[in-house]
């Protein structure tokens, strides 16, 4: 197994090596806007910390972004009406891979979205889907002209036309496991290695979870485990009735094109990251202020929750159940990490923000892989997916469908755009 980092939280086994701040300007669109941010850059054991600290103002927003294909309709041939859509991705010529997890199939698309193949049914044959857990029927295009299908408890990789190649069972692995209540699920596929990547969870004593990811040969032997990252879990257990809490914070992971493993809990703002290539361990941190959970963020869960239509006639044995629970006390720092084929890893921050347009936006914090921060991106909409300089997005708002979205960039931000 290769060696996993320092325990970077046990500072007396900690040695800094390296040691220096400085002070660096993103420029905005047009040059006359700039932000200024504090980072300092130490080196423990083996890890490279990267911590910033931003100014109050940003800056302007690294890209902006316009639609440029839709995917779906409500009616019309089958092979465009989409009916339970659970991932997307796609390959360098642009074609399109969309897992479908109420048909058990994948959908493949040509970059000007016209329908290639299907491929795959339901059933228990090689070449066959269970897509029995909800959302864990996912599709990925890898490198070597190879695509990944999770469909738990199983792996499996298929070419690019969907002929099926091999598998990884993953329930196996669990079995070996001996902490309480584990599960797993694979989020990447490495073919120069023959190995997955896979995400690790298990429940632990007064609802503590922790979550660990895990590179396994074909064997399943452990190649490489990073340090493991607990945190309360979102959950509140009555007698007979439980509910999730809301503002919890969550674990998240990814990976990106210069095979950069990514994971991060989102109960601080702390992301690291490790190079496959070249064995090197590094860590974000970036300094925003705390955002607490106020009361009238409570009660408002408090009332959407009780007038949900089947609550109807329950709400006095909930009730209770809402006044009693502990709520988180602040807000968690970011939702999910993407990580895009440039090796740059998009974060997207928990709060949304009023637009230029008066309505509901988003933001990202944009990374290098060498764990720097560029600035942050503000769009209309959020992305599932991100490469070669488009963002791509499931909706389920009216009917299913898929938006591709090209990425503009600010041409002054001096970050390069697809």
């Amino acid at each position: 197994m290769r060696s996993s980092p320092l325990c970077l939280s046990d500072h007396r086994s900690c040695r800094t090596t390296i040691s220096l701040w400085l002070l660096f300007t993103i420029t905005g669109c047009g040059g006359s806007d700039s932000s200024s941010a504090t980072v300092s850059r130490t080196t423990i054991g083996d890890t490279l910390i990267v911590a910033t600290v931003p100014s109050a103002d940003p800056g302007p927003s690294l890209y902006s972004c316009e639609l440029d294909l839709t995917i779906g309709r409500l009616d019309g041939p089958e092979e465009y009406v989409l009916m339970g859509l659970t991932s997307v991705s796609a390959d360098a010529d642009g074609n399109i891979y969309i897992s479908d997890q109420v048909e058990g199939e994948v959908r493949i698309y040509d970059r000007q979205g016209q329908h290639i193949r299907t491929f795959g049914r339901r059933g228990g044959g090689p070449g066959e889907f269970n897509s029995n857990y909800w959302g864990w029927f996912r599709v990925r295009a890898v490198e070597g002209g190879r695509l990944t299908v999770e469909d738990l408890p199983t792996l499996k990789v298929f070419d690019r036309q969907g002929i099926y190649i091999s598998s990884f069972d993953l329930m196996l692995m669990q079995s070996q496991d001996d902490r309480l209540n584990s599960s797993t699920h694979g989020i990447d596929w490495f073919p120069e290695r023959e190995a997955v990547i896979v995400q690790w969870s298990w429940n632990m004593p007064d609802r503590v979870r922790g979550e660990s990811l895990i590179l396994l040969d074909e064997s399943l032997a452990v190649q490489l485990e990073v340090p493991a990252r607990y945190y309360s879990q979102g959950f509140y257990q009555g007698d007979q009735m439980g509910f999730s809490l809301p503002h919890s914070p969550n674990f998240a992971s990814t990976t990106s094109g210069n095979r950069l493993l990514i994971w991060g809990v989102s109960s601080e703002y702390r992301i690291d990251m490790y190079n496959l290539d070249t064995d090197r361990w590094k860590r974000v941190l970036l300094d925003i202020p705390v955002e607490p959970v106020t009361a009238s963020d409570i009660q408002t869960f408090k009332d959407e929750f009780l007038g949900r239509d089947w609550m109807e006639g329950q709400e006095g044995l909930w009730e209770p159940l809402l006044n009693r629970a502990r709520y988180p006390t602040v807000k968690p720092f970011f939702t999910d990490l993407i990580g895009d084929d440039q090796g740059q890893i998009w974060v997207q921050r928990y709060s949304s923000i009023t637009g230029p347009d008066g309505e509901e936006w988003f933001r990202y914090d944009l990374f290098n892989d060498e764990a720097e921060w560029l600035g942050v991106v503000e769009l209309p909409v959020t992305f599932d997916y991100i490469r070669d300089g488009y963002g791509y997005r499931l909706d389920s708002e009216e009917y299913p469908v898929l938006e591709r979205y090209r990425l503009i960039s600010n041409a002054d931000s001096g970050v390069s755009g697809g």
